[in-house]
């Protein structure tokens, strides 16, 4: 009869061989996998006006924490290969760093205007859940989208504590509104529904509020999600069209504040084409409320 020793030293080698084996199927998957994030990395470095380098842009993050984890993984048995893995890897980690070393600007006045937007989903099997955030979150204009002719119908007993001042309901997506609070300060000068472009069926809404004794220009801006071709052309045209509309309110100096749904990152390409190039006369909200607490 075997010992338990003789056992436990057959069993050893099993273990070792089994794990031998995981390691060799683990191998090639994430060598294809380093080499199509290093592929997309290029395409979206190298081309990013074009639709698919716009496209595989947005998923940046993903390839550096995929070619980060395959690049830990090829340190124990291939360190070239590794050594090759972290490039991706830190290319696209690097886009996080902006956003975590951006500072906004201080704001002296005690004045403060707190505006939220919430895009309520249509095909969400609830809705409970949304308006309940709401209600806990109090602003002093709020801004909701993919509002449809049922939800908008809620708004007097979901959401008490405001009343709707514009609403564009839609049985789509394209549906939007805007609520004031029952007691609010803010006066409304006026509300409209533009499209940008001209040609979009989506409705936006453009308000002038007069805050502090300043008038302020509100656009709820929805932008088409990028799927393809296609609807990467759609959003080129909506964010120019959003950009030349912008410049054109700028002749009256007044404040605009764009809010809303851009279906983008902050390091696309063409969302910062959208800040820089055209939009680079408009003034932060916070500037604008430092300018006039001075």
């Amino acid at each position: 009869m075997p010992s338990i020793e003789a056992n436990h030293a057959q069993t050893a080698p099993k273990i070792t061989s089994l794990i031998s084996r995981l390691g060799g199927l683990l191998t090639l998957p994430c060598f294809i996998a380093v080499v199509g994030f290093t592929i997309a990395t290029i395409i979206a470095i190298a081309t990013p006006h074009w639709w698919l380098g716009d496209l595989l842009g947005h998923l940046r993050i993903h390839y550096g924490i995929g070619s980060l984890v395959c690049a830990i993984w090829f340190l124990s048995i291939r360190k070239r290969i590794a050594l090759l893995a972290f490039i991706p890897a830190l290319i696209n980690l690097s886009v996080l760093l902006p956003l975590y070393n951006s500072t906004l600007p201080a704001i002296s006045s005690p004045h403060t205007l707190r505006i939220l937007h919430y895009n309520l989903d249509k095909n969400a099997s609830s809705h409970d859940q949304a308006f309940s955030y709401l209600r806990e979150h109090s602003a002093d204009i709020l801004f909701l989208q993919e509002v449809t002719p049922e939800l908008a119908d809620k708004f007097s007993t979901e959401l008490p504590n405001y009343r709707a001042v514009y609403v564009e309901s839609l049985q789509n997506t394209h549906g939007s509104a805007f609520l004031l609070p029952v007691t609010t300060a803010l006066t409304v000068q006026s509300t409209n529904t533009i499209h940008l472009p001209e040609s979009s069926p989506r409705p936006l809404i453009t308000a002038t509020v007069i805050w502090d004794g300043q008038p302020l220009i509100l656009l709820s801006f929805h932008v088409i999600r990028p799927k393809n071709a296609y609807t990467e052309n759609i959003q080129a045209a909506e964010f120019a069209a959003a950009a030349d509309w912008i410049i054109a309110q700028q002749q009256n100096e007044t404040p605009i504040i764009v809010i809303g749904d851009y279906n983008t990152t902050p390091w696309s390409a063409r969302f910062q084409n959208f800040l820089i190039d055209k939009v680079v006369r408009s003034r932060t909200i916070g500037e604008w409320q430092s300018e006039n607490s001075s």
